[in-house]
């Protein structure tokens, strides 16, 4: 019961002629040829009967009885067979990859050569079989003869010519079957052909799925930055609708009420103090109000598309109005603190204002602080909000161009504030010592460092005297000797110590360096200056004595090289003044105002009274060549002040 390679060929001849048109050929991985139909999506290893016209009957289809008893149908239902379902492919198939015609060309004209190869080379291979059919039966008689002769049983002589049988089929397979006549090298031709085919559309559908995920990432990335872009809009509305209410508490809460005792003349805060403690709080307030009026207004209809950094260009000029509040805060503090207490009304009237109902229970510092933080936070918020904004957004321009005003705003509210500061630090150190530091405010000139001393008056042949404590202020361009005394009774609230002027020491061509060590006065260094006047410091420690040296240096050398810049020879110092050194030394990064303790021990060469400030030369350069600082301040002078020596 078996179906020959011969058969088969032999009825691919007989059915030769074009396939049906819903009957493909394929070729299975071991190399044989398979008919599979698209519309049933059936299989099957005979080659389908070309289609008959209206006039021909077709062939019966057999039973299942007929395919059990037949061999060639049994053999049609081999188990080997390909599965039906993943060798076809779907019948309106989605292309990733467009074959060029030339390709497509060339796998049908191997396909063409492949079956008209086939059908040459069948009758010859079926021609072969048949005759290798005939011997091979010969050869099986006379081997059945010569078993039955050599007396085996029956069994045993069927199971000899069984044996040799199936290794006859096996010598025909290998002979004239499908895979000889090298069919199969024509076959792996056409497949490498379509691998290629197949193996671009693979790629090129990992590459769509690629395309596609990342697509969706950069539009989740793109819906996240965007909730993340609403709600920083909706943050800033929200904060700034706080912080309004804030200023119409200071105002509503404390101002009105004071302004009213006032009218009535009963008067808890004096009129002058008002605009001390509350600076232009409701010009502030009038600003922001406005800010958040056009804020509402944009939230009201808010899209993805919306823009709000037009509103923060507008607002961006009006921010410099902060600089008159920031500036005048520590003033506020101070003269709040200072009437609160010394004055009960002031205080109850404050401890009343807390009970309030807008209050919350929070204390008038915690909405006094708002505005000094808010340009700050403007700053921050605009930032998170730029950062969530695509390039291509409406509003990224507007955005950007709103944050460097912002910044350039801060900037100079800052530099106002720390020139404000430094201003009333020169004014505070001048107000100590009355006329003998007469002209300390100036321009140019910033508070550095300040710190307590001990000095001994004056050397005596039987050893050294013991110190005593007293105060040093440094400026950029001067050193300031002082003695500090506590004020027990404390007759001006607020103010701890008083201070009496020593000497003043311009710093100008002057020299400083660290000294060795003598007796039990370590971490020495000393300031020389024109006219052989020494200073010499004891410091508390080496990084102390460090510190001194290496910021009073850099003042030294920075004073030097603005000079020779300015290009101006230094006039003679008048007598009775500390002359100029002409050794600068060393180099120095200014930092910040500090704070230290020293000792120090001044030597004067025959004199008998303590130096005053050196009086300083004028030149109308030196006020374009220095910031623009304090410009705000009115000086009370009609001249230009004078430039540093």
């Amino acid at each position: 019961c078996r179906l020959t390679l011969v058969d088969c060929f032999s009825m691919a001849s007989e059915e030769s002629g074009p396939l049906p048109a819903d009957w493909r050929e394929a070729t299975a991985p071991d190399g044989r040829i398979y008919y599979f139909n698209v519309n049933t999506r059936t299989t099957q290893w005979l080659r389908p009967a070309p289609q008959l016209s209206e006039e021909e009957s077709p062939a019966p289809t057999p039973s299942p009885d007929e395919m059990q008893n037949d061999p060639s149908a049994s053999q049609s239902k081999a188990k080997d067979l390909p599965a039906a379902t993943p060798a076809l492919p779907r019948a309106n198939p989605k292309e990733y990859f467009k074959a060029s015609p030339e390709v497509l060309a060339e796998v049908e004209a191997w396909e063409k050569r492949k079956l008209q190869y086939i059908d040459v080379v069948s009758p010859i291979l079926k021609k072969r079989a048949m005759q290798f059919d005939q011997m091979y039966s010969a050869y099986l008689e006379e081997l059945r003869g010569i078993v039955q002769k050599q007396g085996f049983d029956e069994k045993v002589q069927q199971k000899i010519v069984l044996e040799e049988y199936k290794r006859y089929e096996g010598l025909k397979q290998k002979l004239f079957g499908i895979r000889s006549a090298g069919i199969d090298v024509i076959a792996q031709e056409v497949t490498i052909r379509k691998d290629a085919i197949d193996m671009q559309n693979k790629i090129t559908l990992i590459q769509s799925v690629v395309r596609r995920w990342l697509a969706r990432r950069k539009y989740k990335k793109m819906q996240q930055s965007e909730r993340i872009r609403d709600n920083c809009a909706r943050e800033i509305v929200a904060t700034e609708r706080t912080y309004v209410k804030s200023l119409e508490i200071i105002i509503n809460v404390f101002m009105m009420p004071l302004r009213e005792y006032i009218k009535i003349g009963t008067p808890i805060v004096k009129e002058e103090d008002l605009p001390k403690i509350f600076s232009n709080t409701e010009i502030l307030y009038g600003v922001q109000k406005e800010l958040l009026a056009s804020l509402e207004e944009r939230m009201a209809n808010w899209t993805r598309t919306s823009k709000i950094g037009d509103v923060f260009m507008r607002l961006a000029p009006f921010l410099k109005l902060y600089t008159q509040y920031i500036s005048n805060y520590n003033v506020a503090l101070t003269t709040l603190s200072t009437l609160r207490k010394n004055d009960h009304a002031v205080d109850e009237f404050w401890k009343d204002a807390k009970s309030h109902p807008d209050m919350s229970k929070r204390d008038f510092s915690d909405f006094q602080i708002q505005p000094v933080q808010r340009v700050p936070r403007y700053e921050l918020l605009l930032r998170e909000l730029l950062k969530h904004t695509a390039p291509t957004h409406p509003d990224y321009a507007n955005l950007k161009a709103a944050m460097e005003l912002i910044q350039s705003v801060a900037s100079k509210i800052n530099n106002s504030k720390r020139d404000a500061e430094n201003f009333q630090k020169l004014l505070t150190v001048q107000g100590y010592f009355g006329d003998k530091c007469e002209g300390l405010v100036q321009p140019w000139r910033n508070f550095v460092k300040e710190g307590g001393v001990r000095w001994e008056p004056r050397v005596r042949s039987s050893g050294r005297s013991p110190p005593e404590e007293c105060y040093l202020f440094l400026f950029t361009d001067l050193l300031i000797v002082s003695q500090r005394k506590t004020n027990i009774l404390e007759l001006t609230p607020g103010v701890k110590f008083s201070y009496s002027f020593i000497a003043s020491v311009s710093l100008y061509k002057a020299h400083v360096d660290s000294l060795p060590d003598w007796d039990a006065l370590k971490y020495a260094f000393g300031i020389t200056t024109p006219g052989d006047v020494n200073y010499t410091f004891f410091a508390a420690d080496a990084k102390e004595r460090d510190g001194w040296v290496e910021i009073i240096s850099g003042l030294v050398n920075t004073l030097g090289e603005n000079r020779e810049s300015l290009r101006v020879e230094p006039e003679p110092a008048p007598s009775g003044t500390i002359k100029e050194s002409r050794s600068p030394r060393l180099s120095f990064m200014l930092g910040g105002p500090t704070s230290g303790s020293i000792i120090f021990s001044p030597s004067f060469a025959n004199t008998t009274s303590a130096p005053v400030l050196a009086p300083s030369t004028s030149t109308n350069n030196m006020r374009s060549s220095l910031p623009a600082r304090l410009s705000s301040i009115d000086l009370n002078t009609t001249a230009p002040p004078p430039p540093p020596p």
